[in-house]
């Protein structure tokens, strides 16, 4: 166990070693100190080998073992031609080989270890067991020992040293160990970060701990130096340990050197911080690109990655900061790997250790998985073996859950084992995932293994698949270089990195995609090839930015690479624009009378801004209030292709309330614009209107009135009548037969035929002859994952209610129990249906909102008393909960709203017509003439819970003349088919928008110098959700011809619709540049046919006249 967690700290610093070497032949070198044995009860021993010198390609590490005193596989678990691999950056690996447990005493044993690779030499390896039962250790007292060496210094560039500590002898109470440093030709806090009276506890059967000591890396060249560790325990001897510090040597040569911190920790709530220190004499801008590996640390599940660092003129220390993600998953200590690659500077990789957090309450075990070679997918399987603390000897089931990587499940591996089983006193079990025989010929590939068991972090684990027959390995670009680039910045540009061992001369492809940025406008695509010269490791790639000075927000194009074995790499580009904001102009009547019902702004923007552009609307009111006296609907303005104007429609509510002149105010804003801010009055033109009784929905009883500013009716016209609307007969109340009915405080009991029946006053109900009840919702639990409404609407009838938008039976209310029952979430007493939701579950989901300190959530329901259709009459609910932060219900903030949901009046009469709506192209209604050439668009949809799909069968344009007057826009040919006969009328084809609404754009050109109006006259069709086919658009005909309706169907039903157009609009120029000065050729309700009847009119007063005045003269005459 002790030797484990040395393992772990000799991983983390192993695999990133330095890459000072790199002008000498690899070799193969451990720093395993032979001298030592190591405990049997550890479970194995932990071989750190590190590749030394100069090497690009993976190195392929053959590891067996050989017997000696020590047998397999009686005292450990051999190796046979069992194969690591190391790749650059990494410099080195580690080998662990179990050891068995057999709990015999034994002398010490001893076993060889070779490990070889190609064209390097071979390291050969004894290891030394010793029993912790064996000698005289077991009677004697305990002692402090470590196995840290003295004798080899540590790099400043590590970032820490790592002290194991040992406790040898028998003991059984836990040992407290004090740490404490001095200072020496190194000091504190200058070189390192001193201990003072730290203590660390070692509890049975644990014999060890580590003690970590933080290394400062202050960036400067220094001599070797030294500081001392002094370890006590009571009733212990005390151990002494010198620790040396070096600095890395400057490399010599070309290249610099980069100075990071081999390895961290940080914990899993904390973002890593990780400072990097350049050359000393480089003091220009410096970018960095930053690579990642995982290790059991995972990108986007445990860490952010940041891809790109920048060093500013003169900075010789910049900070990486890496923000880890808390998972709230119970984990060992994850590993992930940074590299850190710059133009002029050796690659550096460092690795991060997550510590979690969330177990930091339990004491968790750890698995113990075996070292993984990359298999071959010809191998058909990789056997994984999984052992525990043998402490740990009841039964465990351990779950096994698969994540893809590059290789994926069910194409490349199995993922049948979902279970592992420890059996009692099992040590370790073997996990085998069989393998996809492909007959593809594929790269390396990896995918995720993550265990998990009660008691235990969770243990994630990469398997590699090496490929089949022919495989090989795409090779990597590295970018270097900013993200970000000024349009006006002089020879942007970017480095393109290769590999090392990547020699011979080399094209890449240059391919450009479109993002914001678009090619011609905001970049040239002139740059298409990039050229390696041999030897080249890298090559200046131009990025063709055009300087348009034109005011945009942050526009973006990519760059793909593209060359034979190599990975594509697409490279993101961003512009950033500098020139100054632009501003919107506003056309239009900014005063407007109560009674208008919207204010209509023309919104203008500068001509070199074109291209698609929203633009937020913020209202704030002074003395008129949204929602009272105007609507806030128009949250968003849109600019289509190349518009230069865009309409703002702002309804005002004419509320009929006596008020004086009111304001508020309006802000456009939009990227790279300056805010405009619109000042808006409504003038009032309301007149005095009583707010009586009919107000309060009361209807009085014949001959009775309703006073002004009453809520009841005046019963004095009609003696002998009471209440609220005059309808009851007064010697009736408590009359007979209401001695034993109580009707509260809500009503009162009236006598009919001699039964005694509660009359409710308004806003009370009863069912039958119980007491008068208000119509109420109440909410009688809520917690942080669910709420119980119960409610008691107004109806002598039994409504559905249901979760709004959801009608299975779970999202229903359902009747409160008679008798009680003492076991549901309903106190006794209430009435009603109730109904509980979770706020997250088969009814929707509800997240909470934070309010002040409470946490509330809030969910809506349906009262519907016509449970077939929805209807006027059905009413909303809004429950909403709160909770203070102690989890208690916050009761000052439990209510429930209730609203009166209306429906478009126009269903009535047959429910399933469609309706049709006509706007501009940015979705505002056209409520005037609009210019001939002006885009606009009509929609066609069925009202919800119609028929199920909407097809479209004809679309007809037509003048409104007859004879040879008639100008008709679309006919029809000879196959039934709707063509043009002009082709400037439809602008789009029409596009299905959902199954039950269909649009289309017109710019009616066809009609040129113009008619006062066009007319629509449309045909479409209703399909049931079995026929829906039906109602599919095809194109008619040939492929530029119209789309129709395929099948004639038997619900086919017409609308039509009428565009007035502004007089003399020839152009979309003339019709925009009108502004507030726009007039109406016609009104909606004028005739198409006017102009002719005007005509005829004149011609016949003409001839009037002349009848007339000649009368006259031959009165005259005679």
């Amino acid at each position: 166990m002790f030797l484990g967690m040395i393992s772990r700290v000799l991983v983390a610093v192993l695999l990133p070693w330095s890459t000072d070497e790199v002008v000498s032949n690899p070799q193969l070198s451990s720093l395993f100190d032979e001298s030592l044995c190591g405990g049997e009860e550890d479970g194995k021993v932990v071989i750190p080998v590190r590749v030394t010198g100069n090497f690009t390609d993976p190195v392929t590490l053959t590891i067996n073992t050989t017997d000696a005193t020590a047998t397999s596989p009686a005292d450990f678990i051999a190796l046979s031609s069992y194969t690591v691999i190391v790749t650059p950056p990494a410099r080195g690996t580690v080998v662990t080989i179990g050891i068995v447990i057999d709990g015999e005493v034994e002398e010490e044993e001893t076993f060889s270890v070779t490990i070889a690779a190609p064209n390097l030499t071979k390291l050969d390896l004894t290891v030394c067991i010793w029993d912790e039962d064996t000698g005289d250790e077991s009677n004697s007292l305990p002692q402090l020992s470590s196995l840290f060496d003295e004798s080899s210094c540590v790099w400043e560039e590590d970032g820490k040293v790592v002290i194991p500590v040992r406790v040898t002898g028998i003991f059984t109470d836990p040992v407290t160990l004090t740490i404490n440093t001095t200072d020496a030709t190194a000091t504190s806090p200058a070189d390192f970060i001193a201990l003072s009276s730290y203590t660390v506890t070692v509890t049975p059967p644990a014999r060890g701990t580590v003690v970590t000591i933080e290394i400062v890396i202050d960036g400067n060249q220094e001599e070797e130096e030294g500081f001392r560790v002094i370890i006590e325990g009571p009733g212990l001897n005390t151990l002494v340990v010198t620790v040396c510090i070096i600095d890395e040597e400057p490399m010599k040569g070309d290249l610099l050197k980069l100075r990071v911190a081999r390895s961290i920790s940080v914990p899993e709530t904390e973002t890593a911080k990780i400072p990097i220190w350049r050359g000393p004499l480089d003091t220009g801008p410096l970018s960095l690109a930053v690579k990642y590996e995982f290790g059991g640390a995972r990108k986007d599940r445990d860490y952010s990655a940041v891809s790109r660092l920048e060093f500013g003129e003169g900075e010789a220390k910049v900070l990486l900061e890496i923000p880890i993600l808390s998972d709230e998953v119970n984990e060992s200590g994850e590993t992930f790997y940074v590299t850190l690659i710059a133009e002029g500077y050796f690659d550096e990789t460092m690795n991060v250790t997550i510590l979690d957090d969330d177990g930091k309450d339990r004491v968790l075990l750890d698995f113990i998985v075996s070292d993984q070679r990359c298999v071959s997918e010809n191998e058909t399987a990789i056997q994984v073996q999984v052992g525990r603390p043998d402490t740990d000897t009841g039964p465990l089931n351990v779950s096994v859950v698969y994540d893809n990587g590059s290789a994926k499940a069910g194409s490349d591996f199995s993922t049948a084992t979902a279970h592992l089983q420890f059996a009692r006193d099992d040590e370790n079990v073997t996990l085998l995932i069989n393998l996809v025989q492909d007959e593809v010929n594929e790269s390396r590939e990896s995918f995720f293994v993550t265990l998990s068991a009660e008691g235990y972090f969770s243990k994630t684990v990469q398997l590699c698949i090496s490929g089949d027959t022919g495989h090989f390995t795409l090779k990597e670009f590295t970018v270097v270089g900013k993200g970000c680039f000024s349009e006006d910045e002089e020879a942007p540009h970017l480095h393109v990195l290769r590999p090392q061992c990547d020699t011979e001369p080399m094209t890449v492809t240059v391919e450009y995609r479109d993002g914001t940025a678009r090619d011609g406008s905001d970049y040239t695509p002139s740059v298409t090839t990039l050229l390696f010269a041999e030897r080249d490791k890298q090559a200046t790639l131009e990025i063709p930015i055009l300087k348009d000075k034109i005011l945009e927000s942050l526009e973006d194009f990519s760059l793909t690479l593209h060359a034979a074995g190599y990975n594509s790499e697409t490279i993101r580009i961003c512009i950033n624009d500098d020139d100054n904001p632009l501003e919107f102009t506003i056309y239009g009547n900014t005063c407007v009378q109560e009674r208008v019902g919207a204010i209509r702004l023309h919104v203008h923007r500068p001509q070199y801004d074109r291209g698609p552009r929203n633009v937020t609307v913020l209202y704030l009111d002074s003395t008129a209030m949204s929602d009272r006296d105007y609507l806030t609907a128009a949250r968003t303005l849109e600019f289509h292709g190349n518009e230069g104007h865009a309409i703002l429609e702002i309804p005002i509510v004419e509320d009929l309330r006596i008020e004086s002149r009111e304001t508020f105010l309006v802000i456009l804003s939009a990227e790279n614009y300056a805010n405009k801010t619109i000042h808006i009055c409504i003038e009032d033109d309301d007149a005095p209107v009583d707010f009586d009784c009919n107000r309060h929905g009361v209807n009085c009883a014949t001959g009775t009135t309703c006073p002004p500013n009453g809520k009841t009716c005046d019963c004095s016209g009609v003696p002998g009548r009471t209440g609220p609307d005059c309808s009851i007969i007064a010697d009736n109340v408590n009359g007979t037969g209401c001695q034993a009915v109580d009707c509260g405080t809500g009503g009162q009991c009236v006598s009919v035929n001699g039964t005694g029946h509660c009359h409710c006053h308004p806003a009370f109900y009863t069912a039958g002859d119980k007491i008068c009840r208000m119509k109420r919702t109440t909410i009688t639990s809520c917690d942080n994952n669910k709420m119980t409404v119960c409610m008691n609407p107004f109806s002598i009838y039994q409504p559905l209610i249901t979760v709004s938008g959801y009608t299975s039976t779970h999202c229903t209310a359902r009747p409160v129990p008679d008798p009680d029952d003492p076991t549901d979430r309903i106190p006794a007493g209430v009435k009603g249906q109730c109904i509980t939701v979770e706020f997250e579950g088969n009814c929707g989901r509800y997240p909470s909102v934070q309010q002040g300190n409470d946490s509330c959530h809030t969910v809506s329901y349906r009262i519907q008393y016509n449970p077939i259709l929805h209807a006027a009459s059905d009413e909303v609910i809004f429950a909403k909960c709160c909770l203070s932060p102690n989890g208690t219900v916050s009761l000052s903030s439990v209510y429930a709203d209730v609203s009166q949901q209306l429906f478009n009046k126009q269903f009535a009469e047959k429910f399933y017509k469609a309706r049709l709506t006509l706007t501009l192209a940015n979705d505002l209604p056209v409520v005037g003439p609009i210019p001939l050439n002006q885009v606009y668009r009509m929609c066609l949809e069925t009202k919800a819970g119609a028929f199920a799909y909407l097809g479209l069968v004809s679309v007809l344009g037509h003048n409104g003349g007859s004879g040879s007057s008639r100008k008709v826009a679309v006919t029809y040919g000879t196959d039934g088919c709707p063509d043009e006969s002009g082709k400037s009328l439809v602008h789009v084809l029409p596009w299905r928008v959902t199954d039950t609404k269909i649009c289309m754009d017109f710019k009616p050109g066809y009609f040129t110098t113009g008619p006062a109006s066009l007319i629509y006259d449309i045909t479409y069709k209703l399909c049931l959700a079995a026929r829906k086919e039906d109602c599919n658009l095809i194109t008619c005909g040939t492929a530029t011809r119209r789309r129709r309706q395929a099948v004639d169907g038997s619900v086919e039903e017409k609308t039509s619709a009428v565009v007035y157009f502004i007089k003399g609009s020839t152009d979309e120029t003339a019709g925009s540049s009108l502004g507030n000065r726009i007039s109406c050729e016609c009104t909606r309700e004028s005739s198409v046919m006017f102009p002719a009847v005007i005509g005829v009119s004149m011609v016949a007063l003409t001839l009037l006249l002349v009848v007339f005045a000649m009368c006259i003269r031959n009165t005259r005459l005679t």
